[in-house]
């Protein structure tokens, strides 16, 4: 019973990784779902990073200054639900 537990527990650990590591890049996903891909190219999805939006840049900068705080930290704070 304490096998299946540990399994059961690290799981979510392994799986996370694994697609954490392996949808980083759109491409990766082009070969078996092309429409969906050319899809989300055009979304405001695809376009929320921080390098492509100049508002989500603005305020990242905006909180950095009215916080002290460097980006990272802004950016990882940010992070945590965005």
């Amino acid at each position: 019973m304490g096998k299946y537990f540990v399994v059961l527990a690290l799981l979510p650990l392994c799986l996370w990784a694994n697609i954490n590591q392996r949808f980083i890049n759109p491409a990766n996903c082009q070969a078996c779902h092309p429409e969906h891909v050319s899809q989300w190219e055009t979304s405001w999805h695809a376009n929320s990073h921080e390098d492509k939006n100049p508002l989500y840049q603005a305020a990242i900068t905006h909180v950095q200054k009215s916080t002290y705080q460097t980006r990272a930290e802004v950016t990882i704070g940010c992070a945590k639900c965005h």
